[in-house]
């Protein structure tokens, strides 16, 4: 049983679908420029496919298009009162409000020693992932929505006080800027994946996910803002959360990270680029 046990789950808003398709800039849009349908505070367009998708997995990839949104706008905030909870040379943890969650998440800006699609390549693909992030118990792609969405199911490990969470998030990526990258994640439920034996089922808004940039003048070299937003449950107080989670992703950055890239040393810039175009190429494949 789990260490501590789960409080009603966070609602969760109401999803919407946009009727056009047009290319992703990065930039919000405001209300002139959404087409129709979109809510004029997302800015995300839909892809094409998304729009051709049936239910529900129109709703899930819709979602997780609108945590993008919140992603981008969560750039924009100012965060000078924010509480530096760790930092070093490569990167700095803050803690901090985000109107319309009801506690503080964490914004983690790091320097990655990859290109952002060698890393975007890692951390994508589950199956690799899981290989190298201590992180998680189980990490798997559960449904291929489109070329830019899908549905994963994750179970972290005990860290600390805190025991292990289960979620199933729809997951959405978009190219960003010049040769970036976007992926924001927002929790979903089916009923094919019920909170997990020995797990607390955890809830990710909208506005959890990462901007992976080139390092002006090194693009062998990523500039990462991860914004983690997830109610983990539980009976840990709020303070304790902070400052456990504050450490794991510092760890994360300082530990996790360095010794992967070494681990896949020999992961070349085409294969990542081989990845990436093979999301796009995959489209729907038959994953269950």
């Amino acid at each position: 049983q789990p260490r501590d046990q789960p409080r009603e789950a966070a609602p969760q808003p109401p999803v919407t679908a946009g009727s056009d398709s047009k290319p992703f800039s990065g930039e919000s849009e405001g209300e002139g420029g959404v087409p129709a349908g979109i809510p004029a505070t997302t800015g995300v367009p839909p892809t094409v496919e998304e729009l051709k998708l049936p239910a529900p997995e129109r709703a899930w990839a819709t979602r997780a298009r609108d945590s993008l949104g919140c992603v981008l706008r969560q750039l924009t905030v100012d965060t000078n009162k924010w509480t530096v909870k760790k930092q070093n040379e490569i990167v700095t943890i803050i803690s901090g409000p985000i109107k319309g969650i009801p506690y503080n998440i964490f914004k983690a800006t790091a320097i990655i020693n990859a290109s952002p699609t060698k890393f975007f390549a890692l951390l994508h693909q589950a199956k690799l992932n899981k290989q190298w992030n201590p992180n998680y118990k189980r990490l798997e792609t559960v449904k291929r929505l489109s070329g830019h969405d899908d549905l994963v199911y994750l179970q972290t490990n005990p860290v600390g006080p805190i025991s292990s969470r289960d979620q199933l998030q729809a997951r959405h990526w978009r190219p960003y800027q010049k040769n970036g990258y976007a992926v924001a994640v927002a929790s979903v439920d089916w009923k094919k994946y019920p909170c997990a034996s020995g797990c607390v089922r955890a809830y990710t808004p909208p506005g959890g996910g990462f901007i992976l940039t080139p390092v002006e003048g090194n693009p062998s070299k990523s500039r990462m803002v991860n914004f983690m937003c997830a109610d983990i449950k539980g009976w840990v107080p709020r303070s304790v959360l902070e400052t456990t989670l504050g450490g794991a992703l510092f760890n994360f950055y300082t530990k996790v990270v360095p010794a992967a890239l070494d681990k896949y040393a020999d992961m070349t810039e085409a294969d990542a680029r081989a990845y990436v175009d093979g999301l796009l190429l995959q489209r729907r494949p038959n994953l269950t």
